[in-house]
């Protein structure tokens, strides 16, 4: 762990929850097997976080992020996962799939997380 680590990831929480969006993370966890039905159960976790919700801006628009989509970066220390492409955001009763997540590293640690939002997750 670096010496900056701590005060940084600190800052980052500390600006995020004062200007931040609330949003629900849900994280689903894979369950049993049903073998007779060919499924498999799964289990959502919410865990409510702030974060800075914001639009792409054009130059950002490229194959692989829409002109819909939208960035959602959160305090890392804010959860103790780390969200992957499973897991959606819900914000205002629209459900969003995470589509991609950029860790920003504070030395040796996450400070923040970045998510790639698209409705219709």
């Amino acid at each position: 762990m670096g010496l900056l680590d701590t005060p940084l990831r600190a800052v980052a929480e500390s600006v995020i929850d004062t200007l931040g969006t609330e949003v629900v993370l849900r994280q689903t966890a894979l369950g049993v097997v049903n073998t007779t039905a060919g499924t498999q159960a799964t289990t959502p976790t919410n865990t409510t976080v702030k974060g800075i919700l914001e639009n792409y801006k054009n130059l950002e628009i490229s194959d692989v992020v829409q002109a819909t989509d939208r960035k959602f970066t959160m305090a890392a220390s804010l959860v103790s996962f780390v969200p992957d492409l499973n897991d959606v955001v819900v914000i205002s009763s629209v459900v969003y799939a995470i589509k991609n997540v950029q860790t920003v590293q504070a030395q040796d640690d996450a400070a923040l997380l970045v998510l790639q939002l698209r409705a219709g997750g």
